[in-house]
């Protein structure tokens, strides 16, 4: 690019031979500083300035590791590692084959570089999938597909080291219960010292302020284990209180979660690093509450942009087919005397109900030998010359279906059919659909064409 600007469109002039060759000493220069390689003797113009390509350098790769400084994704996307869990609607992925198959031909092919060792989830995942069917030259469907992203191990049993950790914050809240009510010098002297009815007072009263609400609630059951029940610690004695986390402590210790010390003093080191670091994790969850509501602002401002935008593609489309269709009614198409068509406006203009954009009356055999109808549900074919349907457009984008048969429960049937609904259907492929209250059904290509050469051509 520095060379050659003129092929990129930074300038409209002709570069002169000189201009291009000053271009490429500038270009060699930035490469070097870039790469950090200082220049050779053959380059006697450019080797005496190495000092300042080494300098150069130096400054360049600290500008990089600041450009590339950057927030981990999980941190700049909000995520944490119960996202999944918390999220009510499950991610969608909307892809074409050929797009998933050339995704799963890449992860293939690069495996190695992605997980050199040999073993991991990938290497699980693409030997349950198999080869890819992905070819360069083949040709795929168009259509788009929709998966859904579902967490394998929902299923699976409850991880034992987060029921480990569980217990390690329960055991916690149970010391600093104890240490709420009885003191001491040390956690070991608080468990084995008797306990009072002043200290069953004080954990009675203590419960009434802890334990109240819809939060304390939450926290008055203890689960120990996931057999049994839950405990609930409004129905404990303080003594038996004691006994709990007395034995959570010690069985933890046991599995090495807490290091073992004398008179228990590494659990009291945890809780103060736990308070001490309180002011630290408010920082973090204001910090949270300040992304969050800077996204929610974002999509209330996308959520306005995106309803404008509608509107206005409303607002078009309807003028759009407002115009057409009024174009098309200023033609004024001779009808034969004494026809169908002729008999039918007449009435139409004795009852004053002429639609606005013209209405065409056609037989049901008709419709069937042009291919717009494709079956009456439950009339047999040679009926079809005595069944009557109307095509009517009173107001833009909206035409008027009527059928009439003496057959039916009710002697004429009417739909409304919405334009664009249909141009929808046609787009995403649907052949036919059903009209009438599913009593007939209809080609959606030639109905769009029946409705485009009456209405609007």
């Amino acid at each position: 690019m520095h060379s050659a600007p003129e092929q990129y469109d930074v300038i409209q002039a002709v570069i002169h031979p000189v201009q291009r060759r000053n271009l490429a000493e500038i270009s060699k220069m930035l490469q070097a500083v870039s790469s950090g390689r200082l220049f050779t003797a053959q380059d006697m113009f450019l080797a005496p300035l190495n000092d300042y390509v080494a300098h150069a350098t130096k400054q360049f790769n600290q500008w990089f590791m600041q450009l590339t400084d950057v927030e981990s994704p999980e941190e700049y996307f909000n995520q944490h590692s119960l996202a999944d869990q918390v999220r009510t609607e499950k991610p969608r992925v909307y892809i074409s084959p050929t797009e998933l198959f050339h995704l799963h031909y890449a992860l293939q092919v690069n495996l190695r570089v992605l997980e050199p060792e040999g073993t991991g989830k990938l290497h699980g995942l693409l030997q349950e999938l198999g080869d890819s069917p992905y070819m360069p030259n083949m040709e795929y469907p168009e259509s788009t597909i929709c998966l859904s992203l579902t967490n394998p191990s929902n299923d699976l049993p409850s991880d034992p080291a987060a029921r480990i950790q569980q217990l390690q914050v329960d055991a916690k809240r149970l010391v600093i219960y104890v240490i709420k009510v009885q003191s001491g010098t040390h956690l070991q002297e608080i468990f084995e010292a008797p306990v009072t009815p002043d200290h069953e007072a004080a954990w009675t009263s203590f419960k009434k302020v802890e334990f109240s609400g819809p939060m304390g609630a939450k926290r008055q059951m203890l689960k120990l284990s996931q057999s049994e029940t839950p405990l609930d610690l409004q129905n404990i004695k303080f003594f038996q209180l004691k006994s709990i986390a007395q034995k959570l402590v010690i069985h933890l210790e046991r599995l090495d979660v807490i290091p073992q010390s004398r008179h228990h003093q590494e659990m009291i080191n945890m809780i103060a690093q736990d308070i001490t670091g309180k002011n630290r994790r408010r920082v973090q969850r204001d910090r949270e509450i300040s992304r969050i509501r800077l996204t929610l602002h974002h999509l209330e401002k996308k959520h306005q942009y995106l309803l404008v935008q509608g509107n206005q593609y409303e607002d078009y489309l309807m003028s759009c087919m407002t115009a057409m269709a009024t174009k098309r009614g200023q033609k004024q198409r001779m009808v034969l005397p004494f026809s169908r068509q002729y008999f039918h406006l007449r009435g139409l203009q004795k009852q004053g109900m002429v639609p606005k954009f013209g209405s065409y009356k056609y037989t049901a055999k008709e419709l069937y030998d042009r291919g717009v109808l494709v079956e009456l549900s439950g009339i047999d074919r040679k009926h079809y010359d005595r069944i009557s349907m109307v095509f009517s457009m009173d107001q833009a984008g909206i035409i008027t279906i009527e059928g009439t048969y003496s057959g039916w429960s009710l002697s004429s049937l009417q739909v409304d059919v919405r334009y664009e609904e249909l141009l929808q259907t046609q787009f995403e492929g649907i052949q036919y659909i059903q009209v009438l209250d599913d009593m007939a059904k209809a080609n959606v290509n030639l109905l769009i064409y029946l409705i485009n050469k009456k209405f609007y051509a």
